[in-house]
């Protein structure tokens, strides 16, 4: 694959990701009018404890990736499509006879913390539609993650797009007639409609007669589940912290803290996704050009100083924009102003911020199979958000859930550079690319007037003076990064790689 396909491939997936932003933004808010945060907070801990079920599919989608696109390097078209089929029946097989211990489990757990009888029957009657949701779920992204080896971002963005809009759609029909009940259908309609044009989408892409589609490999099997091991510990870890927030923040700080939770973190991930989206092509695209060999480790140590470049001069000053708009856009979704909220969505967007200055290291490393300090990081990452949440739940209540929760995000996320840059001999000082001092300096100092502009008073408004001044900072951030060395040195390669095939 050629870098003017990466790029272009990273720029679709960027737009996806912020049209998709768009189109939750909507749904969110339409939820909290209708059915509010707490019934929003029961139907977000149904489906973080189901979602545990995924667990069950052994880190085959995380597989899928790496291994299709070395196949397509490789030119062996045919075996691709047989692992696409292999992978997507066995996983889903997993992941629904996991079920028979899933359901009963939610059941009890959900009967522990809720207490509420109103609250707990819409629960339970939300439950099928959770576990229905995560089959459906987990066999699509495996169909898209299929696209992104076969570098068809387009696609694949198009069904993203189609399924987001049937989920918000379904939404305006079922929740006015069902109230919080009606989510359920709403995310089933977008994972059935996923589902089923992924499944058409790739079965056109990889254009291989019928029978290949049944001739999987024992073999090819075991490499994936051996592979998939590691990604598994991920993928258990990644699971893990999520419903152990919404846990100990229904304990500590009751269900409507965990409805404002869930939509705070989801702007804050929403917001993460369009960097991560963009950066996350280098999985597909080195794995193609790997083929299942191996790059020296001064070539890969060259490409990661060239990415994670790119990834600071364009992180800070981006991160830095949208926590200084972050409290008024928050009043404006929940359609009023609350100090909790917001705290949430900075403490939040603190821990994503950490979490996402790894990307580059994080998606080489997967790209490459170097798994062992990711699942370290994860494993850290789970196991700190649990004990430093607890013991901030304990202290400081749900707030301090929160924040112990974040914190040991970002302390488990720091391990992947630091191996990284030992095991391939980078210095240190390529984590923060040179010359990046007065963009760093400049977005703190903006931040912090931004935010004093917006929370001195009752509540932020959207002022003449607020707007200007945004639009100030704004500007000062984009010269700094224009004027940057990486980005010039981009814009200066940028003719020769678009003449690259």
């Amino acid at each position: 694959m050629s870098r003017r396909r990466l790029y272009t491939n990273a720029l679709v997936a960027v737009v996806q990701v912020v049209v998709v932003a768009g189109l939750l933004f909507e749904l969110y808010r339409f939820l909290l009018r209708q059915i509010g945060t707490e019934q929003l907070g029961a139907w977000s801990l149904v489906l973080a404890i189901v979602s545990m079920s995924s667990i069950a599919e052994f880190g085959i989608g995380g597989s899928v990736v790496k291994f299709v696109a070395g196949d397509l390097g490789a030119g062996k078209r045919e075996r691709a499509a047989a692992t696409v089929a292999m992978c997507a029946a066995t996983a889903a097989t997993f992941v629904a006879v996991s079920f028979v211990v899933v359901a009963p489990l939610a059941t009890y757990m959900l009967k522990g913390v809720i207490a509420d009888p109103a609250l707990y029957a819409s629960a339970i009657g939300l439950l099928p539609w959770a576990l229905a949701s995560v089959l459906t779920t987990t066999v699509a992204q495996m169909m898209l993650s299929t696209l992104d080896a076969c570098q068809r971002t387009d696609l694949r963005a198009a069904i993203g797009l189609s399924g987001a809009a049937a989920q918000l759609g379904a939404a305006y029909y079922f929740v006015p007639r069902d109230g919080v009940l009606g989510v359920g259908p709403a995310l089933f309609a977008q994972g059935a409609l996923t589902l089923v044009l992924g499944v058409v989408a790739v079965v056109l892409v990889l254009n291989v007669p019928a029978r290949v589609w049944l001739g999987g490999e024992r073999s090819r099997l075991r490499e994936i589940l051996r592979y998939g091991g590691a990604i598994q510990v991920i993928a258990v870890a990644q699971m893990l912290f999520d419903p152990a927030v919404k846990l100990l923040l229904s304990i500590f700080g009751g269900l409507s803290a965990t409805g404002l939770y869930e939509v705070a973190n989801k702007a804050v991930i929403q917001f993460r996704s369009i960097i991560v989206s963009a950066f996350q092509m280098l999985v597909p695209f080195l794995a193609h050009r790997l083929g299942g060999n191996d790059y020296p480790r001064e070539v890969m140590a060259k490409i990661y100083r060239d990415v994670q470049g790119l990834l600071i001069v364009l992180t800070v000053p981006y991160y830095a924009l949208v926590a200084a708009a972050l409290p008024i856009l928050l009043t404006l979704w929940l359609g009023r102003f609350e100090q909790v909220f917001v705290e949430m969505g900075l403490i939040c967007l603190a821990g994503w911020t950490v979490n996402t200055l790894v990307v580059s290291s994080y998606m080489i490393s997967v790209a490459t199979g170097q798994l062992k300090w990711l699942v370290g990081a994860h494993v850290l990452i789970g196991a700190g958000s649990m004990v430093l949440g607890f013991a901030g739940g304990t202290v400081f209540g749900g707030m301090g859930v929160i924040a112990g929760s974040m914190l040991g995000l970002a302390a488990g996320s720091s391990i992947v550079p630091l191996w990284f840059h030992r095991y391939y001999g980078v210095s240190p000082r390529a984590f923060v690319p040179a010359h990046t001092g007065p963009l760093i300096a400049a977005s703190l100092v903006g931040v912090g007037v931004l935010l004093a502009m917006q929370l001195s008073g009752t509540s932020p408004q959207l002022s003449v003076s607020l707007v200007t001044s945004y639009g100030l900072f704004a500007s000062i951030l984009a010269v700094l990064v224009v004027r940057h060395p990486v980005v010039a040195e981009l814009i200066a390669r940028k003719r020769p790689a678009q003449s690259s095939s």
